[in-house]
Parts: C-alpha cells; structure tokens; sequence
C-alpha cells in the first residue's frame, strides 16, 4: 500500500494496492466527512489476472508476489509473500531500461528464479509502482527431483537390461556359429561328427544343411579312398604279374621254337621252371584276390567260437613236411585252460598260415619256430617266433603296407603278400599284429583275439 495514501485518504478519495489473498487488488478508499471524517469506504478490485494466469504456465508451482516501488533508480519493495529480490533491490543504481528487461519472464542475474516484472498503470505519476512475479526454481524443480531420479534409475535399468539381452543374444546366436566353425575344420581333416539340431530356426536349419554337406563330405572321402585303393590295387596287379608272365612266356616260347634243338633233360628244366613261374603266379593272383575281398568296405566277418590250441596245432601239423625239408623245429607252448576264442576261423586260420609260411622261409636251416597262445587281461595272445635274419628298424614302420621294400623284395620271388593280408585280417577282428625283431635276432610277430562270452 502506498506509504502516503492513508494521509491524503483524509480530505479526498485515494487509490491504493495491496495484496488480498494471494492477489494483487486495486483498493479505492474514500472518507466519510460529517464535515469531519468519520469513516471510511474502501471498494476492493483484483487486478491483473490474466497476467498472473499467462505467468503459471511455465510452472505448476504457485507464484510470489510483491510490490514495489521505482523512485531514484531504486526499486524497493512495499509487500508480497516473498522477499526474493535483493538481487534486484539491493541494486542502486537499477534504470528504468534495466526494468524493462523483465517485462517478459527471464532468470534473474543468479539464476535461481524466473522474474516478471510489470508496470501498474493505475498507480500516480510521481510513484511508479511494479507487480513482481517470480517462480523459484528450485523449490520448483524439487517435486520433478524425484521423478529425474526414478526415470533415470529406469533408464539404467533398461540400458542394463539391453546390454545384457544383447550379451545373451550375441552368445545364443555365436555359440552354434563357433560349434559350425569347429566341425567345419575338422571336416577338412575328415573327422566331423554330425552337428546337434537343437533349434527350430534358421540356425538349426544351417545346422542341418550342414550335416548334409557333411555327410556328402564324408561319402565323397570315402569314395576317393577307395579309388586310390583301386588304383593301388591295379598298379602292384600289373606290376606283381609282369615279372611271372614275361618269364612263364619266355620258357613256353623257347619250348615252342626251339624244342626239337634240346635234349629231354633239358627240356624237362625248362618245362620245369615253366610250371614253378606258373605256380607262382597262380599264388600272388589267388594273394590279390584274398586282399582285395580284405579291403572290400562290404567284407563280412563269420565269428564263431573254436579251440585255438586245436587250431594253432593243426595249422602246425600242416607245415610239418616243409618244416623237416629245412631241419627245422616247431616247438609249442599253450597256456593251461584257454578258452575259447570268438572270431572268423576261416580268416584266423589264412592269417597264421601267412605268418607260418612267412617264417619257415626265412628261417635257416636247423632252426627252431615257437609257436605260443596264453591268457592276458580277458584275451587270447598268439605269437610266433623264428631264428631267422631279422627286420632292420627302419623297415618297422611299413612292413604291413603295399609300399614296404621288404613287401616289394618278397614279390619278386614269391607273392609277398602275405604279411599285409595277416595285418588286414587282425584288423578287421579290432587286433594289430605287432612285431618285435632286430638284425640277426629272428623276429617274433603277436596279435590277440577276443575271448568267446561264458
């Protein structure tokens, strides 16, 4: 209220401003002379609504509101509900033109409120009076704190939520991704297992896609092993068969030009190493055949169970007559109660035969062969030792494969066959026939066989 309306209010109507519930109110007093005052009459207006309605829209929160006074380049306050304006009344010197800067809402020089300032029209000419509006910012903000903080603990909830279905995506999608890797370098080798379809999607249709490939990988493998083995097989045919043909041809040729030119014994030798070349040949063809039905992928084993004593002494018993031609002894050693033995006879029986006759041939004249069977850990271990000029070590390594030297010295005069027919043989009943042999010490070869059940 201004500080001299009361006074002039004595003798003549005034018009004042003050603050009426929260509102700015534009009060008319006028005296009540009966001649001398006795009263007064005041009629109360608000004013300035619309402008104090347009100011909330920047805030929810409810407004102060003052009076003050402009006089001599100050500006101070008269009333209101708040005294926030030192910044601004504590400023001497403060222009007209600095005023007019708040005639629309701005911050104040501290920033901590939101300012309107405006002009009361009605107010006299020598006493310029001003609404303050303000809005403090942080009694503003400080219902909104609590709301920033549960949005912003929502939105780390949400971005760690992301991070780790991400993290769980990118794992549910790379692990089948790096089992595919895996398998796919190990298809390169030849060895890969079929991949577990565990998914309806197109990861598990990948995976099946890649299954097939795989298979077809495998079938192709297989397909060129066994043609290398074709080709192998048909490369030592043609070259095992050269040497018997060329010589058998040449006797029969010479007897057929020149046959009334020889004597009859020499005729007889002739016919003689005919027949022998004859002989030879008819073995290494009937040796092919057998390895090739060996190395057959559709080969059969017949397993049965039989006395591997009764069969190791008639094998024994067989080779009795070559064996005394060259003085040689076959001493036997059999474990006391063998078992029988589970296997395909017909096959057990070729493979010691190879192994015997392997050994009678090379083992010097007055001799001994042993022939031993006994029981170790569940098996049956068969072994056959000679006196004979041994193997080098480094003939080891290869001596049951097409490629040995030994293999291919053996085929000039007599097959040599044998050992690698006795090697696929063992294989195919799970065994391996392993050799024990030093130069000059004679060699000993050993190969086990399953045990027939109880």
């Amino acid at each position: 209220m201004f500080p001299d309306a009361l006074s002039r209010a004595e003798t003549e109507a005034v018009t004042a401003f003050g603050l009426l519930d929260g509102q700015i109110c534009e009060i008319t007093i006028a005296p009540v002379l009966a001649p001398l005052t006795i009263g007064w009459v005041g009629v109360v207006m608000p004013i300035n609504q619309p402008l104090i309605d347009g100011f909330l829209h920047f805030s929810s929160t409810p407004p102060d509101i003052a009076l003050a006074i402009y006089q001599d380049n100050d500006l101070r306050i008269l009333t209101g509900t708040f005294m926030y304006t030192a910044s601004l009344s504590e400023n001497p010197g403060l222009s007209a033109e600095a005023l007019s800067q708040y005639q629309q809402p701005r911050l104040d020089s501290g920033g901590k409120a939101m300012i309107l300032i405006r002009p009361l029209t009605a107010a006299s000419a020598h006493q310029a009076v001003y609404t303050l509006i303000s809005i403090e910012l942080d009694y503003a903000m400080r219902r909104f704190n609590l709301l920033l903080l549960i949005l912003l603990g929502l939105l780390l909830l949400a971005l760690l939520a992301a991070l780790i279905g991400g993290y769980a995506l990118a794992v549910n999608l790379t692990q089948p991704l790096r089992k595919l890797a895996q398998i796919s370098g190990r298809m390169l080798q030849g060895d890969a297992p079929p991949l577990p379809v565990e998914r309806d999607d197109e990861i598990g249709r990948l995976a099946e896609t890649f299954n097939r490939a795989s298979r077809i990988a495998a079938e192709i493998s297989e397909l060129k092993e066994q043609d290398q083995l074709r080709r192998e097989l048909v490369a030592d045919v043609s070259h095992d068969l050269r040497s018997p043909l060329a010589a058998l041809h040449g006797y029969l040729e010479t007897m057929q030009l020149k046959a009334n030119q020889y004597r009859e014994d020499e005729r007889d030798r002739f016919l003689a190493a005919a027949v022998s070349q004859s002989a030879k040949l008819g073995k290494l063809a009937e040796q092919l055949f057998a390895l090739a039905r060996l190395e057959c992928q559709d080969m059969e084993l017949h397993p049965e169970d039989f006395n591997i004593q009764e069969l190791l002494q008639d094998i024994a018993l067989k080779f009795e007559l070559p064996a005394r031609q060259k003085h040689l002894r076959l001493s036997q050693d059999y474990g006391q109660d063998l078992p029988l033995a589970r296997a395909d006879i017909g096959l057990i029986e070729r493979l010691l035969t190879n192994l015997l006759d392997n050994a009678i041939r090379h083992s010097p004249l007055g001799g001994e062969i042993r022939i031993a069977c006994e029981l170790r850990q569940n098996r049956l271990w068969v072994s056959l030792a000679d006196q004979g000029p041994g193997i080098a070590p480094e003939y080891l390594p290869k001596l049951f494969e097409r490629d040995s030297p030994l293999s291919r010295q053996a085929r000039a005069h007599s097959g040599g066959l044998g050992l690698l027919i006795a090697a696929r043989i063992a294989a195919l009943h799970d065994s391996r026939i392993q050799v024990v042999s030093s130069l000059g010490g004679g060699a000993e070869f050993t190969f086990d066989l399953p045990v027939a059940a109880a």
